[in-house]
C-alpha cells in the first residue's frame, strides 16, 4: 500500500509535467483526475496539462477554466486532455482546487476524450 499524500481529485498543482515523447519534462500546472481510491495503491497521480495559452482550434476535449483565480491560476486557462502519471515526488506544490463547476467540466471533456 502506498503512503497516503495530501492530494485530492480536483486539486490543481505546479508539477514536472512530461513531455509526450519521454524527452523531458517541464514545470506546468496541472490538474488531479485520479481518485483517493487509486492514491491509496499508487505512490503517483494521474495529471492533465493545464494552459494559459487559448486554443487554436476549439476542441470537445479542451475545457476553460471558468473560476482560474479561485484554482490558483495567475491567468486564464483551459484544461487539455493531455493526461500522465506521475510521481508524488514530481509535485512541486499545489496552488488551489477547482471549483465544483470547473471540476465537472473537467470531468466531462476527460469523459468526451476517454470514451466513458
Amino acid at each position: 500500500m502506498a503512503a497516503r499524500h495530501p492530494y485530492q481529485r480536483g486539486d490543481v498543482v505546479l508539477v514536472q509535467f512530461p513531455f509526450s515523447g519521454l524527452g523531458g519534462s517541464k514545470d506546468r500546472p496541472a490538474v488531479v483526475v485520479s481518485t483517493d481510491i487509486y492514491h491509496d495503491d499508487w505512490d503517483e497521480l494521474l495529471v492533465a496539462a493545464i494552459t494559459s495559452r487559448p486554443p487554436r482550434t476549439t476542441r470537445a476535449t479542451d475545457c476553460p477554466l471558468t473560476d482560474w483565480k479561485t484554482a490558483g491560476l495567475h491567468q486564464p486557462s483551459w484544461m487539455r486532455c493531455h493526461v500522465a502519471t506521475v510521481q508524488r515526488t514530481l509535485l512541486i506544490r499545489k496552488l488551489g482546487t477547482l471549483t465544483a463547476n470547473d471540476l465537472q467540466n473537467v470531468e466531462r471533456c476527460l469523459r468526451k476524450s476517454l470514451g466513458f
